[in-house]
């Protein structure tokens, strides 16, 4: 497809690099039609010269670590950090089925995360993503999954040792916090 989208490129006399070519992949999801399109709009948005801003702008994609900051408080172990960087990244205003896509990729790239919190996290989008289809609150859905990310990430930190399982529970006392039990 790449190959493709360069010949159309030379062709009408657009110029556009590899990354731009290979953004326009991603944020098309492979359907090569789509990716046509957004070249044509980039193109004529920018004067036959494109890169992968104004993909990611025509597209209305979000860029590369528009979630980052999220991300990064799903770790805080704080319901009200969490709670502030959603409505941070609704205000944004993009839609929520791009910030799930890119919360799935983000899940995806992760190395530091083990089979049962990818499993846990992907689930999840899968759930929200019904959801969003059948008319949910996109803010209440995000928060949802960032929620449920955020316990997904702590788990990591709670160690399997000897003959002692520790696992979250959240005590009246304590938003989140990791108790033990013998097995």
């Amino acid at each position: 497809m790449l190959s493709r989208l360069e010949y159309i490129c030379q062709n009408e006399n657009v110029e556009c690099d590899e990354q731009a070519r290979l953004k326009l992949l991603d944020v098309s999801g492979g359907d090569l039609r789509r990716a046509i399109t957004l070249l044509q709009c980039a193109a004529q948005f920018n004067g036959g010269r494109v890169d992968e801003a104004v993909v990611i702008e025509v597209a209305g994609a979000l860029p590369k670590d528009a979630l980052l900051p999220l991300w990064e408080s799903m770790s805080s172990g704080s319901f009200d950090v969490l709670q502030k960087g959603v409505k941070n990244v609704v205000r944004l205003g993009f839609s929520a089925s791009m910030m799930m896509r890119q919360l799935h990729e983000m899940v995806l790239r992760q190395s530091d995360l083990d089979d049962k919190q990818r499993a846990t996290m992907l689930l999840k989008l899968a759930q929200v993503d019904k959801n969003l289809v059948e008319g949910a609150d996109e803010e209440l859905q995000l928060l949802d999954v960032c929620s449920e990310f955020s316990m997904a990430k702590r788990q990591r930190s709670c160690l399997l040792e000897k003959n002692r399982f520790i696992y979250f529970k959240r005590p009246e006392s304590h938003p989140t916090s990791c108790l033990e039990t013998n097995l």
